[in-house]
């Protein structure tokens, strides 16, 4: 998005982020936002989480918000998806069990960005934080993480749309309501 703050982009005159907690506010008790030193205005119920390395990654908000999270859970979702579905995040949250993180693939593509993290995974998740850059895929390399395939999902109507994410300025053409979405990445 060429450094666009993704959670700010406008879709039908509402931000993602604000639609994004639209969706999911009621079913959480608690709302962090990481990577970001304030929340944005309107938002009372979201509290801000800095990383520990601005810049460094995904892995670094996700060590961040297992941080400051008060649960012993938290379903993580990237800030550019607007059509995250509760029903999946119900699936996801209900399929943990003894598990320390549920990742669903779709399209063979892990969803790294829309998934369960336990408080289990901050002991790894603090030490790859250390190393800028690491990849989401080390961490569930050392935990143990239930990858859920895709079918896990698939009588969830449209549970597509909640892995839809965008990631260029062309990507915002389809989001109102089109079939015709390209494949989550």
């Amino acid at each position: 998005m060429g450094g666009v703050d993704k959670a700010g982009l406008l879709w039908d005159g509402r931000s993602f982020l604000a639609r994004i907690l639209d969706r999911l506010g009621p079913s959480f008790d608690e709302i962090l936002l990481a990577g970001t030193t304030s929340p944005p205005p309107g938002l009372p119920r979201a509290r801000a989480v800095s990383d520990r390395h601005p810049g460094g990654g995904p892995l670094q908000g996700i060590a961040a918000g297992l941080e400051a999270m008060s649960g012993e859970r938290a379903f993580l979702c990237g800030c550019d998806m607007p059509l995250v579905d509760p029903a999946v995040v119900r699936r996801l949250l209900e399929a943990q069990g003894p598990h320390a993180a549920v990742v669903p693939r779709v399209g063979g593509r892990p969803q790294f960005l829309h998934a369960v993290y336990g408080r289990a995974c901050l002991p790894a998740a603090r030490e790859l934080a250390l190393e800028p850059g690491a990849p989401v895929a080390r961490l569930l390399d050392r935990v143990d993480c239930l990858w859920l395939d895709e079918s896990e999902l698939a009588d969830l109507p449209d549970w597509r749309d909640s892995f839809v994410n965008a990631n260029t300025p062309e990507d915002l053409h389809w989001l109102p309501g089109r079939t015709d979405r390209p494949a989550p990445s």
